[in-house]
Parts: C-alpha cells; structure tokens; sequence
C-alpha cells in the first residue's frame, strides 16, 4: 500500500510542530515534585498544529484498515465495551521542547493496548507500520516494532489515579488518541480517525532527506522543578527535579553548582526498587544544597542504567536532551 499525495502533503505537518510554528501552545502549569508525582488534566501542557479538535461523538468512528483481515469501525462505547481496556503511566514530551522547557507532563491513561486492536483487526505480518491519521489533518507513522510494544495504546481516559480517570479532554485528543511511551508527541497522533497499516513507511523516508531526523524517539532529559527562579536562602536548600527518556531505566542524576564537580542526586520517586512503576514514567530526584551568597548556576544530568549520559550542545529542535541549568539568587533571608 502507497501512501497517498493528500497523505504526504499532511504527513509533512510535523515538520511544522517541530520548528514551534504552531496553532496553540501551553507549558505545563505544575511541574512534578515527589509530593505530586503526576499531571493533573488540567495542568498538562497543550501543543497543536491548527488548535484542538472538537469531534462529534455521535457520529465518531476510529477507523482500522489496510493491510488487515477485517477492517474495523468503532464508535466510542465499541471501544469501550468490546476489547479490553489497559492502563500506563507514561510521560510525554514535545520534541521542541527546550532544555528546562515546560512542554512535558505526566498522567494515567487508560484505553485499548494496540496488541489487542490488532489482534482484533487480524492484521497481516507483511504489514511494516501504520499510517496514523487524526481529524485534524496531522499524520503520523508508526513501526511495527513501536505498535507491538505492551505499552502502546489507544487511550481514551486519562487521570491521576484510577479513582479520577475521565474521557480525554477535547485538548489531549478527545475521544481517543494514541499513545506510545518513549516517543515525542509529534509521533502520537490527537483525535485519531484511522490506523491504517501498511508495508512501507511513507512520509519518514521524506522527513529524513528534508531535515536533521530521529526516529522520534525522546532524548534523555533532565531539569529542576523548584526553585526555578528568584531568590533562595543562604544554607541548606532542598532542590527537586526530574529525568526521562526513551524507557531505558535512569538511574544516576547529577548536579552541578556554577562550574563545581557533579553531586549525586538521590532518586526519590520510581527507584530502581519500584517494580510497580515503569521505566517510560518520568523519576523525580532530590539535591540538598548547602547554598552561598551570590549569584549560582544549577545544572543536572542524568544517566541511563546501560552508563549513557546526557550530552550538551543539542542543536533545536532536538536540544530537549541539552543539559538544563537554572540561575538562583542567594541571600539572607529575613
């Protein structure tokens, strides 16, 4: 199956979205702290090429096509009601996201694994990918290899907690999209009308002799949630922060104070010893400073269990693995 003209002309859309030549865009309004691990819906951060969709349920249909042996229709109780649902923790991130930067946020989905939707599509082993199309125009490719993963998703319900899980809200895809822990947002298409798997990748193979390209997979990324800015006391100050990346498990964060050695930081919220938690949702770690007058940088990186570390000089729009610094100003506090 070819991709189609109409298909290339929106699958260049991304390139839009990474260059931040886009519709709407909002920062995540908390960042995470050991005491609130997670995203509230309200909170999340908001990114789109033409602003959010607002679907008719009524009338809503995901569509499943291509190289399969029985295409599938399903309105939103369908999917609700005749495969079974999952839930992931998973972190998301823009691919333009600057170092530091706010387009990140956490939460719980819930939805369809995309096993499961294949299962039920009898999807053809020549398949390659899928095209994945949203009613906004934006498209997406996936592999076979990303789609086949146990986390993958079609989510449909997002929370907290399994006690807050709603509907998504018309700004994060309502009523479904997809979701593949490990990639940047741009490669998981809102809205979703059709998944059509196919035996070639299309639009990549022109993404990757138009521009700088990666597979969309997330750089390893580090920053600090508090303080981010202004003034801290002189002694000892608590700074929190936080790492992910492409699900490798992180297990080293380093601080670094103006241009002083790298300090451990301790992992404090999904360890190493947190079997419960996955490795594609965000760690959070804590740095007791012993803080001096004057002016400081605070700089973090963190570090892969296989010993990979973050790198500097990132060049936009893949500089979200860039190290992250803020700058505080200390003083005695009265």
């Amino acid at each position: 199956m070819r991709l189609a003209a109409a298909g290339l002309h929106s699958a260049l859309l991304p390139l839009a979205a990474c260059s931040q030549q886009v519709g709407q865009q909002r920062q995540v309004l908390a960042f995470p702290s050991p005491e609130e691990p997670l995203t509230k819906p309200t909170d999340w951060y908001f990114m789109s090429v033409v602003g959010a969709y607002e679907a008719d349920l009524e009338s809503y249909r995901l569509k499943v096509a291509g190289i399969c042996g029985r295409a599938l229709s399903l309105s939103n109780a369908a999917m609700r009601a005749e495969l079974p649902a999952s839930q992931e923790l998973i972190t998301l991130s823009c691919v333009g996201n600057r170092p530091g930067g706010g387009l990140l946020s956490s939460s719980l989905f819930r939805g369809i694994r995309m096993i499961d939707l294949m299962e039920a599509a009898e999807v053809g082993e020549e398949a390659t990918g899928a095209i994945i199309t949203g009613l906004d125009g934006f498209v997406a490719f996936q592999s076979m290899e990303d789609l086949r993963r146990r986390e993958s998703m079609v989510a449909y319900d997002m929370g907290i907690s399994e006690d807050t899980l709603a509907p998504l809200p018309i700004e994060h895809g309502f009523p479904a999209r997809v979701l593949t822990p490990g990639l940047y947002g741009y490669m998981q298409p809102k809205w979703i009308d059709s998944i059509t798997f196919v035996d070639q990748g299309g639009y990549h193979e022109v993404l990757r002799r138009s521009v700088n390209y990666i597979e969309g997979k997330m750089q390893l990324s580090s920053g600090i949630s508090r303080p981010r800015r202004g003034h801290v006391g002189v002694g000892v100050n608590e700074v929190i922060g936080y790492a992910f990346g492409d699900g490798r498990p992180i297990t080293e964060v380093h601080v670094r104070v103006d241009q002083g050695p790298w300090e451990p930081a301790e992992i404090v919220f999904n360890t190493q010893d947190d079997a419960a938690l996955p490795s594609y949702l965000w760690v959070l770690w804590r740095f007791m400073w012993n803080a001096a007058p004057g002016r400081h940088r605070l700089t973090t990186r963190a570090t892969y269990k296989d010993g990979e570390t973050q790198e500097d000089g990132r060049e936009f729009p893949y500089s979200g693995g860039s190290l992250a610094s803020v700058e505080l100003e200390v003083t005695e506090l009265l």
